[in-house]
């Protein structure tokens, strides 16, 4: 065997391993925290476990202030090594870290301050019995946000330096850990407050282990609280772009469940949020389908070459993992669902499932895109492209709440809007593959339309539901068998892809 071919291979065996991992990752987690939600949900009351999603929303929430440094630590340090200036990387992530750690800060005093206005404006319909707890656990999110921020510059870090098994083993065990920790807190019933506090010192070890494992990394890694102002404005300068679009999907796709709780009250809330939480996760886990191709795509970019092949190939396998995940889902649903939670807590949440089911096969044709244009200079663009998409779905919401006066409604009208935000997006993506704007919108998006309508007919007669099936999983074949078909191949190598 050649030293070409051995190196080849290796890139394969790499980009696998990197994407089995990531997988591996984002599976783990929520098929343990899914697999004892109604252990959650009976331990804690429905009150209770309104709070606790409520809480850990908010911790996602707080993902507004973290400037896309995550991101922007990933691409430019996997930018600096493919250039060889390895150096040239250490002062950017010292400046990074010193930014999460003013970040966490920040977080802490917003988190503070929403837990004084929701308790004194009564937000959420909060029971009295609860009132000292959710002070404190809202107060305790702004602190484990703050603490997510910097994990995300340092695993992030790792990730630049291929080291996505080591990011992906810490991510699974400091996750599960915290999460199997919570469990027998809640099972010897445990208040919130100490259940939270945990949390907080876990992630405080988490945080320690990162920094040893990057400092072994890089051989000369100081702690330096670097506040450089040059530093600071080139750093917030080129991640203001990704930031603003981390800000229009949060609004968007965790906005949504501050709504629903104000709304209709916390009771209503975590019903809903348990079918959130799932297709949260489930999004997570195509998403990890994706970063370990943005250093390469980075890399190749950066060095003149042609990547636009490469990136159709990776927007393939999404789509293909994506699609049969969520046909199986829909044709098995019910079964797995009545398994899992019972028949009673079935009944108050099987019409968020279909919906859910609808959303994000549409939700993930985004996944693709926003590595693409951000990994290629063209940040501004996916800002734009994503401040399209999530102000319609956040605008369905409000039209499906206001006019229509019900959450399936609201759910139901905001899919519709999404699906517009879509069709616009994939324009965009066409100008810049120079390709076909009717084959990347209607041929593209297509399989996906016509599983939605399978999905949303199951009321209808048979026949007219195979007749659906069927014609998706036909249109399916074709565009991903001959439109945009998926090569493995195309990962074997860094060489210069040619478009076809």
């Amino acid at each position: 065997m050649n030293l070409a071919k051995q190196l080849r291979d290796r890139t394969l065996k790499a980009n696998l391993a990197h994407s089995l991992w990531s997988i591996f990752d984002v599976l783990l987690y929520p098929a343990v925290y899914v697999l004892f939600t109604p252990l959650l949900v009976a331990q804690l009351g429905k009150d209770g476990y309104g709070l606790f999603v409520l809480v850990n929303t908010i911790v996602v929430f707080m993902q507004i202030f973290n400037f896309g440094l995550g991101v922007n630590t990933l691409k430019n340090v996997a930018a600096a090594i493919g250039k060889g200036r390895l150096a040239a990387a250490i002062p950017l992530l010292q400046t990074n870290i010193a930014i999460a750690l003013v970040t966490a800060l920040v977080c802490m005093i917003a988190s503070f301050s929403f837990a004084q206005l929701s308790g004194h404006f009564h937000w959420f319909g909060i029971p009295v019995s609860l009132r000292n707890t959710s002070f404190v656990t809202i107060s305790l999110a702004g602190v484990i946000g703050g603490q997510k921020i910097l994990e995300q510059v340092l695993s992030s870090a790792l990730i630049a330096f291929e080291k996505i098994g080591a990011a992906a083993r810490y991510n699974s065990t400091i996750r599960i850990c915290n999460l199997l920790i919570t469990l027998v807190l809640v099972s010897l019933r445990a208040d919130l407050t100490v259940i939270f506090s945990t949390t907080v010192f876990v992630y405080v070890c988490g945080l320690y282990y990162l920094y040893r494992k990057l400092h072994a990394q890089t051989g000369d890694f100081p702690v330096v609280f670097r506040l450089d102002r040059s530093f600071i404005i080139r750093e917030l300068r080129y991640s203001r772009w990704i930031w603003l679009q981390s800000v229009f999907v949060i609004l968007a796709f965790q906005f949504d469940k501050f709504l629903i709780g104000y709304w209709y009250g916390i009771s209503d809330f975590s019903y809903y949020s348990i079918v959130s939480t799932v297709f949260n996760h489930l999004h997570l886990a195509l998403v990890a389908l994706a970063p370990w191709a943005m250093p390469q795509i980075a890399k190749q970019f950066a060095a003149g070459m042609e990547i636009r092949a490469y990136y159709r190939n990776c927007r393939s396998l999404i789509h293909i993992v994506s699609y049969c995940g969520i046909l199986f889902m829909s044709l098995f649903h019910d079964l797995a669902f009545r398994l899992w939670l019972g028949k009673d807590l079935m009944a108050h949440v099987d019409g968020y499932v279909h919906l859910f089911m609808c959303f994000e096969l549409l939700l993930t044709f985004t996944i693709a895109p926003y590595f693409f244009l951000n990994a290629t200079g063209s940040e501004r663009l996916a800002t734009i492209n994503t401040l399209i998409y999530t102000a319609l779905s956040l605008a369905g919401l409000f039209t499906g709440h206001y006019f229509l006066h019900g959450i399936g409604q609201a759910v139901g009208c905001s899919i519709v809007f999404l699906f517009a935000g879509m069709l616009i997006q994939q324009v965009i993506v066409a100008r810049v593959l120079s390709r076909s704007a009717l084959q990347e919108t209607l041929g593209l998006l297509s399989p996906a339309v016509l599983l939605i309508l399978f999905i949303l007919s199951d009321k209808q007669i048979l026949i007219i539901r195979g007749v659906l099936l069927l014609a998706s999983i036909g249109a399916f074949y074709y565009v991903y068998k001959v439109l945009y078909p998926f090569r493995i191949s195309l990962f074997k190598t860094q060489k210069k892809y040619s478009d076809a």
